[in-house]
């Protein structure tokens, strides 16, 4: 009679080792899991625009037309890859990003965006618009909404170059620079790395990284 109850308690002990590994083992699974899609999240993608620079306002000195506390007048755009953040001319800090981006006819771009920040006067201001791209200038364009107050967004910044649309050379054919694939007894010539005049691209500007 001993015996049989020692191996019922053996058996019971068991079993609840087998729950406990293996309710363990679930929950270390959800946690490598959280933990891979927050850092996936956290990262920012490369969108192939380029919207970092200083935007001034177009309202007559005002980038936003309407909006409480003092007058925002000049937005400094910082970006990495699709995350943006800016700084006003009063010091207040704006955080967002870049949506969907959309190709143009010779070489313009557009992009939507959001930015999120506060006011002077505490109140929180929403930038939901557009930069579009005209060669290397760049207009900011879109509504500016706060709880009880909405304005409009109209902001310039000049000199930014942007991204080649083929990352692989500067006259959009993949290879090397002079588009042509030198095959020699099935042994490949390594690329010939000078540019015909015309054809040299510049590089978009080094963005610091987001506090």
């Amino acid at each position: 009679m001993y015996i049989a109850k020692s191996m019922a308690c053996k058996s019971r002990g068991c079993c609840r080792s087998r729950w406990l590994l293996v309710a363990g083992g679930l929950a270390l699974v959800s946690v490598v899991a959280g933990c891979r899609i927050g850092s996936a999240d956290s990262v920012g993608r490369n969108v192939g625009i380029t919207v970092a620079g200083l935007y001034r306002g177009q309202f007559e000195g005002r980038l936003v037309s309407r909006h409480t506390g003092s007058a925002i007048r000049s937005l400094n755009v910082v970006q990495d890859g699709s995350q943006l953040q800016a700084i006003d001319n009063n010091g207040m800090v704006f955080r967002g990003d870049i949506g969907a981006v959309a190709p143009g006819d010779a070489g313009a771009r557009s992009a939507s965006f959001t930015l999120r920040g506060r006011t002077t006067a505490g109140a929180e201001g929403v930038i939901s618009g557009t930069f579009k791209v005209e060669g290397s200038i760049v207009r900011m364009v879109g509504t500016w909404a706060e709880p009880n107050t909405f304005g409009n967004v109209n902001g310039l910044a000049g000199d930014i170059p942007q991204p080649d649309p083929d990352p692989g050379n500067g006259n959009g054919t993949p290879g090397n620079n002079n588009g042509a694939n030198n095959v020699d007894s099935g042994n490949v010539a390594p690329p010939n790395n000078s540019v015909a005049p015309g054809n040299n691209v510049t590089p978009p500007p080094q963005i610091p990284p987001l506090a």
